[in-house]
C-alpha cells in the first residue's frame, strides 16, 4: 500500500523543527511543533493503515530499541571523551538511562512503549471503543494541561507526560477515518486541543496546536497528491536525521550561532543528504539509521 506522501512530507518538516529546537535561534515553540506532530503521527499510522497487523514487542524493538542503545552509546562514548559524565543531570539511574546521554534520546523509549501498548490492545478491544477510549483520555489530558504541567518531574518522565495526550490524539485521529460517526469523539478532542492553543501554556499551547493542525492538513492533502509525488525515499531517512543531529550540532555549532537559521536549513540538508547515501550505499547501516 502506498504511503500517505503528504505525511511522509509532514515528517520530514517535522524532524528540521527538532532541529531548529536544539539549534541556538529563536522560535522554539514553533519548532517544537515539529515533535508534536511526530508523536501525533505514529499512533495514527498505526491505527489508520495497521490496525489489522500487531506489530510484535520483538520488532518494536527492533525498529526503535536497537537503534537507541547504538545511539545512546556512541552520545555515551562523546561524552566522556569531552571529560563529561556519561549521564546527564537525572537524580536516578533508570531516569539517567531512559533520558539518556543527548537531549533527544528519550522519545525513542517512550513511542516504543507507546505502539506496544497500542499494539496489545488492537487485538484486544474493537475500533469503536479505542476510539471512545483514546477520545476520553486525549480530553481529559488536555484539559488538564494546566496541572500536569506544573509537576516537578526527574528528566525524562516530564517530557513522556508533556507527550502523551499527543499520543491519544494520534489514536483518535487514525481511527476517524474507519468507525462510523467518528465526529461524536473528535470534535470533543479538536475542541480540547483548541481550548490548550487558548490556555497560553508555554511549550504546549504553540506546539500543540500547530503540530495537529498540520496532521490534519497532511492526512487530508495526501490522497490529493499526483501520483507522480514521492519523498519516501528521503523520508525513510528522518530517523536517522533525528539520531545523528546532535553529534552534527556539536561541530557546526559555531555556525548556528552566527548565521542563525540558513544555519539550521544547511546542517539539516547536509545531515538528510549523509544519511541518505549512508543507506545507500552502506545497507546494513539501515537498521540504526
Amino acid at each position: 500500500m502506498r504511503r500517505n506522501q503528504a505525511i511522509e512530507l509532514l515528517r520530514l518538516l517535522a524532524v528540521f523543527g527538532v532541529l531548529a529546537f536544539h539549534a541556538p535561534v529563536p522560535g522554539s515553540d514553533i519548532a517544537y511543533a515539529g515533535l508534536a506532530a511526530f508523536v501525533v503521527l505514529s499512533p495514527l499510522v498505526d491505527v489508520q493503515y495497521n490496525w489489522e497487523r500487531r506489530r510484535t514487542p520483538r520488532l518494536l524493538a527492533k525498529t526503535l530499541l536497537l537503534p537507541w542503545a547504538v545511539w545512546f552509546c556512541i552520545y555515551a562514548a562523546l561524552r566522556v571523551a569531552e571529560g563529561r559524565s556519561v549521564f546527564r543531570a537525572s537524580r536516578n539511574l533508570v531516569s539517567a538511562i531512559f533520558e539518556g546521554p543527548a537531549p533527544h534520546l528519550w522519545f525513542l523509549p517512550f513511542i516504543f512503549v507507546a505502539l506496544v501498548s497500542l499494539s496489545q490492545l488492537k487485538g484486544r478491544i474493537s475500533q469503536p471503543v479505542a476510539l471512545l477510549v483514546a477520545g476520553i483520555l486525549a480530553v481529559l489530558s488536555l484539559m488538564t494541561v494546566g496541572f500536569w504541567r506544573a509537576w516537578d518531574l526527574t528528566p525524562p518522565w516530564g517530557r513522556w507526560v508533556h507527550a502523551t495526550p499527543m499520543v491519544f490524539v494520534g489514536i483518535t485521529l487514525g481511527l476517524a477515518s474507519r468507525v462510523p460517526k467518528a465526529y461524536l469523539v473528535l470534535l470533543p478532542v479538536l475542541s480540547a486541543v483548541a481550548f490548550v492553543g487558548t490556555a497560553n501554556v508555554p511549550g504546549v499551547s504553540v506546539p500543540y496546536v500547530l503540530g495537529v493542525a498540520l496532521v490534519l492538513l497532511a492526512n487530508w492533502l495526501g490522497p490529493r497528491l499526483p501520483a507522480r509525488f514521492d519523498v519516501e525515499g528521503l523520508s525513510r531517512c528522518v530517523m536517522g536525521v533525528y539520531l545523528v543531529h546532535v553529534a552534527w550540532f556539536t561541530i557546526c555549532w559555531p555556525l548556528l550561532v552566527r548565521f542563525g537559521y540558513p544555519a539550521v536549513v544547511a546542517a539539516y540538508l547536509v545531515a538528510l543528504a549523509g544519511v541518505y547515501l549512508v543507506r545507500k550505499y552502506l545497507p546494513a547501516l539501515r537498521v540504526v539509521l
